[in-house]
């Protein structure tokens, strides 16, 4: 995302944002119940280390990694902009090559600094959620990369309506998987209370995401892209998570919980 100010990243500019919140939506975002400490019981199933917005830096990435490693996660999910406007395949291969020494398996889409042409992913270099199914865990994990019009002008921006068909298509290819066990990435995020809010106290996530979510009910939703948003939010039955940019030291520590329907967040930072 371009939000965030210093550190080469543009400083972000106020837009309208194209549909408003339909008000019976708006009464099933709860920006504070999914805020939670970390609780280890007998339900907890998955663990999950989620980043976004690492932006191509490398040494934030490997203290991050090294810093979750004792709590042994059993899946890192990158939900974009993993490089700073990267044009070449190496540039976006030298970050996954990254989370891959960490030997846990790993998953990701695009973000809008990202180049769109390697949206179908590379080869041996993790599993990339566009249009795809990724089964880990007894879990469905699918993803749509991407942003909304920006006003920077970006590299992979997009339509709430062509974020929403890539995610269908994905979830089309989770054959045989039960409703509670499915997980949704994207960099966009939906519209909220806390995931999307700009510094400037605009709310710029997706509301036809925000209707996506209340739709389909995943049991969690990761996304990233607004820089200062990061924190949890229930959307419904969904627990909704934004990391933080990783290339300042941010992350989160998930624990799944499929029997009782919850989430358990852990913010972390360097």
């Amino acid at each position: 995302m371009v939000a965030v100010l210093g550190e080469g990243i543009p400083s972000p500019i106020d837009k309208p944002i194209p549909a408003p919140v339909p008000p019976d939506m708006q009464q099933l975002i709860n920006p504070s119940a999914a805020i939670v400490s970390i609780s280890r019981g007998d339900h907890i199933q998955f663990k999950v280390l989620a980043l976004s917005d690492i932006h191509g830096k490398i040494s934030a990435l490997t203290s991050i990694l090294a810093k979750a490693q004792p709590s042994r996660p059993d899946l890192v999910v990158v939900a974009g902009d993993i490089t700073h406007f990267a044009t070449r395949s190496e540039e976006v291969w030298s970050i996954l090559e990254v989370i891959g020494r960490s030997g846990l398996p790993y998953c990701y889409v695009l973000g809008n600094c990202d180049p769109p042409q390697f949206k179908g992913g590379i080869d041996g270099m993790g599993m990339c959620l566009e249009s795809n199914c990724f089964t880990v865990g007894g879990f469905s994990i699918i993803g749509a990369g991407g942003s909304t019009s920006t006003p920077f002008g970006t590299p992979f921006e997009t339509f709430e309506e062509d974020i929403i068909d890539r995610l269908e298509m994905g979830r089309s290819r989770c054959q045989g998987q039960s409703r509670p066990n499915l997980i949704l990435v994207t960099h966009n995020p939906p519209r909220g209370q806390i995931i999307d809010k700009t510094r400037a106290g605009s709310h710029v996530g997706s509301p036809k995401l925000l209707k996506y979510i209340l739709d389909i009910k995943p049991i969690l939703a990761l996304s990233g892209h607004i820089h200062e948003a990061i924190g949890s939010e229930l959307i419904g039955d969904t627990t909704a998570v934004n990391p933080g940019p990783a290339f300042r030291g941010s992350y989160a520590l998930i624990e799944v919980d499929v029997e009782r329907r919850q989430a358990f967040v852990h913010r972390g930072s360097l």
